[in-house]
């Protein structure tokens, strides 16, 4: 009807209807009344709508209709758009420690980006020990530490932490610039080596004497040996966790370390087998040590009235050695208890009866 009668009259009045409006879909009419002049030749039948027949016109009217009804439909989305609107259902969250080791941001609040940190900061140990800030962004964990400009890590964060190369070589250099703060250096690395070793650095006396002074540094350590294990550094836990217990029991240094060592570095190893393997260690050079009648290990101090009553066992025995052996068999039995307390089953990593890692 379009093309054979009201086109014309459409024409004539310039797409306007009698009270001078725009008619409707005036835009596709025209384009309509021009595709009919692009063919050579152009049948047009008018024929009844509607019809249930079953010879050619109705049937022809009913494509028709189905080739109408399927112009008007929109489009399907196409694959980018697909993406987009998947994006729009499911927003990511959010990833500042990415974005932080990947060089994009600074550590907040008013701090440096990671490249600066690694160049300039390396050697200014007062800064290190001053700015309290960097720290949960250098080595983000799970939990959220005494900065709450920072953000603890995500599983999506943290899956894309491991897998990108760039991350984990600042994530050892972050590592390295932190041992030497502490007066400690990897060995064997550099000899490709199964296993990585740490020692004295050449200012152990210096930085030993500054763990001594400021005790907070145990948390930061217990943050790095967390935050080792949860972006798949595991490899540089033990050494340097062993490393510690063998200055603090052995060496007789570090004397404000020994209950973070034993309540907190051990359990942050995150392999089941090398955390009982330490905790043995630990319970089997302290028992070595000469001078148990001052020290042990404990929660808290052991005195004369938790020994009970003592009675030598021979007649030349001594006072004094009695009491002494009284105090080891107290201290011998919190330590076993305190030894079973991480004797967990393999695949269960625990982070220790409190948090410690809020520096």
């Amino acid at each position: 009807m379009t093309v054979h009668a009201h086109g014309a009259l459409y024409k004539e009045r310039v797409l306007l209807t009698s009270s001078g409006q725009q008619i409707k879909y005036a835009a596709e009419i025209t384009a309509l009344l021009e595709a009919v002049w692009k063919p050579s030749a152009v049948s047009i039948m008018h024929c009844r709508g509607h019809q249930k027949g079953r010879d050619e016109i109705p049937k022809g009217n009913r494509r028709a209709d189905q080739a109408a009804k399927a112009a008007a439909k929109p489009p399907p989305p196409t694959e980018d758009q697909a993406k987009v609107l998947i994006c729009k259902q499911e927003p990511q969250p959010s990833m500042p420690n990415y974005e932080f080791y990947m060089n994009l941001k600074k550590f907040e609040p008013h701090g440096e980006f990671i490249e600066i940190i690694l160049h300039k900061w390396q050697n200014d140990f007062e800064l290190l020990e001053l700015n309290h800030d960097y720290i949960q962004w250098l080595f983000p964990t799970r939990t959220q530490g005494r900065n709450f400009y920072s953000t603890p890590l995500n599983p999506q964060e943290t899956r894309l932490m491991i897998n990108t190369s760039e991350v984990q070589q600042r994530l050892r250099r972050a590592y390295k610039m932190m041992l030497k703060f502490f007066g400690v250096k990897i060995v064997g690395e550099e000899e490709d080596k199964e296993t990585t070793e740490v020692e004295r650095a050449e200012n152990f006396a210096s930085r030993f004497e500054n763990l001594t002074n400021h005790p907070h540094n145990n948390l930061r350590i217990t943050r790095i040996l967390h935050s080792l294990g949860e972006l798949g550094a595991e490899e540089y836990q033990v050494p340097l966790v062993r490393f510690f217990l063998k200055e603090i029991l052995i060496k007789n240094r570090l004397p404000r370390m020994k209950k973070s060592a034993m309540d907190f570095f051990i359990p942050a190893v995150r392999d089941s087998q090398d955390r009982q393997d330490l905790l043995f260690f630990a319970w089997r050079y302290y028992f070595q040590k000469k001078n148990l009648s001052g020290e042990s290990w404990r929660i808290g101090t052991i005195q004369t009235k938790t020994s009970g009553s003592c009675t030598s066992t021979s007649a030349t025995e001594r006072m004094d050695t009695c009491v002494l052996r009284k105090r080891k068999e107290v201290a011998d039995r919190r330590t076993r208890r305190l030894w079973r307390r991480w004797m967990v089953p393999d695949g269960e990593w625990t982070n220790g009866p409190t948090s410690n890692t809020g520096s």
